[in-house]
């Protein structure tokens, strides 16, 4: 304390010659201190949907042994301490979340796009409608048309596999498929060994592709349970009083091979070994009846899913992000990590390296970077060009995030596209190895 015994005459002195009390020199000072702590430290964030603020972006540095210079501004983001309904903070991500470490050589793919940039990356062919996508160990693109009755053209659904720059490298045709149906192909898979998974719920069938092979083969079909009527039926059965049939809607690689697959209409995540065994892992309890998972991702350990309507929101019906936790067993019952917005329809989830998620809501034409422990999320939709128009399946390739864009019902081809999404985030390593 003595040695700041000569501040109090130096403030008083700088009053005196600019004609301010003791008092109100000390305010000025002290403003100052503030103003230039906070250009140090950046304003807090401003949360809301609607609050975007347009910022440009430097073009990210080329690949080189060097350490990255980091060419986005790190932007922080509102967390919300509790599950709730909220409107997420419009604005880029954070920039590599895993410290100051160089981002690795990208594969062999178009210049990494900045955060919060959208651009074309491939149009997809008649039948279009695209619904699932996936990347592979090599970098090849493969996406699932998800053509029916409203949706795409005529025939069976297809995968087409595309080069990491966006051209046409072969197509498989998914035969069996009902010629009227409302729901074609819905999502894809790609395990590290390159095989590629396909949902198909028309027939609630789960299909293997093996990248050298002709044809895809029918590994398991999701089975048709009862209702379980309060417990008085035995498993496996549909959580609740009503009796639906399968959709299978998501997919997510298993760590220890074959897939997890969400069945929305019969509250289920469904684990598929490479042999084909079908065995329910987790039930949904906390829906509508004819609601449930949507889509699947597994991240460190857990399953994450979205769900289209919870019955226990508030209001009830609410979509939502649910997480269940291992135990030594099987998954605990499901946590809510957060309760989206009315209208939002959250289809694809992915996981990342940094632990959070990205989520695709086609109702709202949105695409959400989620932060499953901090509860935080960024929205990108707003001012993109282009846009996402009915955004659908998701895939990561290092700070490219792969979106199917679908569409409403009946769009010509025109709205078959695949869109890229600069962001701040990679994939997690694909470890899963298949044991068939």
């Amino acid at each position: 304390m003595r040695r700041l015994r000569w501040l109090e005459p130096a403030i008083t002195s700088f009053g005196e010659r600019v004609g301010l009390s003791a008092g109100q020199s000390y305010t000025v000072l002290t403003g100052v201190v503030v103003a230039v702590g906070l250009l140090g430290l950046g304003l807090p964030p401003v949360v809301g949907r609607d609050a975007l603020a347009p910022i440009e972006h430097a073009a990210p540095a080329p690949d080189s042994d060097a350490p990255r210079a980091t060419p986005d501004t790190p932007v922080p983001v509102a967390q919300s301490p509790v599950p709730s309904s909220f409107g997420f903070v419009a604005a880029p991500s954070p920039v590599d979340r895993e410290g100051e470490a160089p981002w690795p050589s990208p594969p062999a793919h178009p210049v990494v796009q900045p955060v919060g940039v959208t651009s074309r990356f491939a149009a997809v062919p008649d039948p279009g409608a695209p619904a699932g996508i996936a990347v592979g160990p090599d970098g090849t693109v493969y996406v699932a048309t998800g053509n029916a009755l409203t949706k795409g053209g005529e025939g069976p659904g297809v995968v087409v596999a595309l080069d990491p720059t966006g051209e046409l490298l072969r197509t498989w045709s998914i035969d069996d498929m009902p010629d009227t149906r409302s729901i074609g192909l819905t999502d894809l898979a790609v395990d590290a060994d390159g095989t590629i998974w396909v949902l198909d719920a028309s027939t609630a069938r789960v299909l293997r592709i093996r990248p050298e092979g002709a044809a895809p083969a029918v590994v398991a079909t999701i089975p048709n349970v009862p209702a379980c009527t309060f417990g008085l039926r035995p498993p496996p059965c549909e959580p609740g009083l009503s009796d639906s049939g399968p959709e299978p809607r998501g997919l997510a690689v298993r760590p220890t091979g074959g897939v997890y697959v969400a069945d929305r209409a019969q509250g289920t995540i469904w684990s598929v070994d490479d042999r084909g065994q079908v065995e329910k892992v987790v039930e949904v309890d906390d829906r509508l009846a004819g609601e449930g998972p949507v889509d699947v991702a597994v991240v460190e350990g857990s399953l994450v899913a979205t769900i289209s309507a919870r019955l226990g929101s508030v209001p009830p019906g609410l979509p939502s992000v649910v997480r269940f936790r291992p135990t030594r067993s099987g998954f605990e019952a499901p946590e809510v990590v957060v309760d989206l917005e009315v209208g939002d329809a959250p289809s694809a989830i992915v996981p990342a390296a940094s632990g959070r998620v990205f989520v695709a809501l086609s109702g709202v034409h949105e695409v959400i970077d989620l932060g499953l422990e901090q509860g935080d999320g960024v929205r990108y939709g707003a001012g993109l060009d282009p846009a996402f128009d009915v955004p659908v399946g998701l895939a990561l390739r290092d700070r490219n995030l792969l979106v199917t864009n679908q569409g409403p019902a009946n769009a010509d081809a025109s709205r078959w596209l695949v869109i890229v999404l600069g962001v701040a985030d990679r994939p997690p390593p694909l470890t899963t190895r298949s044991t068939s």
